[in-house]
């Protein structure tokens, strides 16, 4: 008894202490003022409190680790939650730090609203032939000016569109409506967690992983990333497989590709989830499925070829913060090629690469029912992805996180804290010693690769087994 009594209390001082961390880093997303002193930006100061955040967050997950069962009780659960909603609150004052994303939301809300269809013309097209949502007005400026790539189409998905002109419908020209759609979302993933997880019968204090992510929390409620939406569509997704709901995980999941389009990975594993027992509703389920993404996309196609430019873009000319991709770069480089057939190259190997990893993740789905083995398998997928992604962009790790309860790898959850040295490019950037940053990458997913290794070597099990 003593022992749960001294983790609950160490438990409730990481959790102060994480408050703590966030307080400062809230105070100091002031000094990340758009267009101004780039190279007097707090950047390691930053990075080192989100480094130390991730220590404490790493010693909670641990203590649930070790006796979650015990540490699921309501109290401690109710305590998770408060003190992850606290987390939360302490940015809802806070500046953007090294983001500009929501403006381009902004931005493509504001042409949904008065009739423009965002996939037709970039921002600044619309700007030089002064079409909507162009205006002389001060606010309309502003959001332009922030816009970062703003000679590029919009690559975001219908549902996304409607949900950015949603928040402009609220709070016209202004990120507030927004903010708030993005806080109620993620507060809406932890309860559905809590939900899923007890639904499978396991320990509720797993939302930990979750609701205390620090990645997580600076992704969302300071970055305000589209991608939480997609999240809650794939938890709403979960929550209808452990109750059966068929029809839902497969809207579901539509819901999440028509926010980002990537979540169509997880198609194949739902399909050959139990697809001997699900034979007779396949079919209904992905006509449905199908359905729903061509009859969204209606309204926008009279953009013609313009409706996949802008992604067409994004996948053949992006490359940040690269992991695996960027080993496979950089032996494609030592080929007699030139670099355009290289980067292609490299994006074809990465396809292959992924696509092989898909068959071996099928093939033992196949052999397993419960869907505690189809969640594991999403995450698994959803790991793959990212590390063979050019764009290894820490927004795009939130959804590795959102599994992580259900395969609690000590590995994926190091990563999800190693994964934020990705500000650290703009610190050398703003320094012209961008070359640096290929050592910080180097130990960035070097240290992942360690520690997962390791920690298959000391279970002697396969990455898919019970964790």
């Amino acid at each position: 008894m003593k022992s749960i009594q001294s983790k609950i209390f160490v438990l409730m001082l990481l959790g102060a202490g994480l408050l703590a961390i966030h307080t400062f880093s809230a105070s100091l997303s002031h000094q990340f003022i758009f267009g101004q002193g780039y190279q007097q930006r707090p950047i390691i100061s930053f990075v080192l409190l989100m480094g130390l955040a991730g220590v404490l967050y790493f010693f909670a997950v641990e203590i649930i680790r070790k006796s979650d069962a015990m540490l699921s009780h309501p109290l401690i659960i109710y305590f998770i939650c408060m003190t992850a909603l606290m987390m939360r609150l302490l940015y809802s004052s806070s500046d953007l730090i090294q983001e500009t994303d929501p403006y381009r939301y902004i931005w493509d809300g504001q042409a949904n609203i008065q009739g423009v269809n965002p996939f037709k013309h970039s921002p600044q097209e619309a700007v030089q032939l002064d079409f909507k949502p162009t205006s002389n007005n001060p606010a309309t400026q502003d959001v332009y000016r922030k816009i970062n790539h703003d000679g590029v189409k919009t690559i975001y998905p219908p549902l996304a569109q409607g949900l950015f002109a949603m928040s402009q419908w609220f709070t016209p020209w202004k990120i507030n409506g927004w903010k708030w759609m993005v806080g109620v979302a993620d507060c809406a993933i932890i309860g559905l967690l809590i939900a899923i997880l007890g639904r499978m019968n396991l320990p509720k204090a797993w939302v930990i992983v979750y609701a205390w992510s620090p990645l997580v929390i600076k992704e969302f409620s300071n970055s305000l990333h589209l991608d939480v939406l997609a999240l809650l569509c794939l938890s709403v997704m979960m929550y209808g497989l452990v109750r059966g709901w068929q029809r839902t995980a497969y809207m579901a999941l539509a819901g999440a590709v028509l926010i980002k389009l990537f979540a169509i990975v997880l198609l194949p594993l739902l399909i050959i989830w139990r697809f001997k027992d699900q034979k007779g509703f396949l079919f209904q389920n992905l006509a449905m499925f199908f359905g729903f993404l061509i009859i969204s996309y209606i309204p926008f196609i009279n953009a013609g070829d313009s409706l996949t430019a802008g992604l067409g873009r994004f996948l053949s000319e992006w490359q940040t913060n690269e992991g695996l991709f960027g080993l496979i770069r950089w032996v494609v480089a030592l080929l007699p090629m030139g670099e355009g057939l290289q980067s292609l190259s490299s994006r074809i190997i990465s396809v292959f690469l992924f696509g092989a990893g898909l068959f071996g993740v099928l093939i033992w789905l196949r052999k397993e029912q419960s869907v505690h083995s189809l969640v594991k398998a999403m995450a698994v997928k959803l790991a793959m992805l990212f590390f063979l992604l050019p764009t290894g962009n820490p927004w795009y790790y939130t959804w590795v996180v959102l599994f992580i309860p259900f395969l609690p790898l000590r590995a994926l959850i190091v990563f999800s804290v190693l994964v934020m040295a990705y500000y650290l490019d703009f610190y050398f950037t703003y320094h012209h010693a961008e070359s640096a940053f290929v050592f910080v990458r180097w130990i960035e997913y070097g240290v992942f690769f360690i520690v997962l290794g390791g920690e298959l070597w000391r279970r002697r099990l396969p990455l898919l087994s019970r964790s």
